[in-house]
């Protein structure tokens, strides 16, 4: 057995909002995933978990995926923002 404590973000689990985002971005990335692409989340999300904040909202870069298929893809999970 380990004496090493989980890092700060893991300890979010209570916070509904990080929850919700957290779901949002793992849909996302599975999504993108299985569409022959990469998902990585970017920008304050990440800077906020970082520092152990709630963050507000969700910036996702993806990669390997047609620009014309991927608001196709990723309207069937939610509002996309162009």
């Amino acid at each position: 057995m380990s004496n090493v404590s989980e890092p700060n973000w893991l300890k979010w689990k209570d916070d509904r909002v990080v929850d919700a985002l957290e779901q949002q971005a793992r849909r996302i990335a599975t999504a993108v995933r299985d569409a022959g692409g990469r998902a990585l989340c970017v920008g304050g999300f990440v800077r906020d978990r970082l520092l152990n904040r709630t963050s507000k909202d969700l910036d996702i870069e993806v990669f390997g995926v047609p620009p014309d298929t991927l608001p196709v893809l990723l309207q069937s999970l939610g509002k996309v923002v162009p």
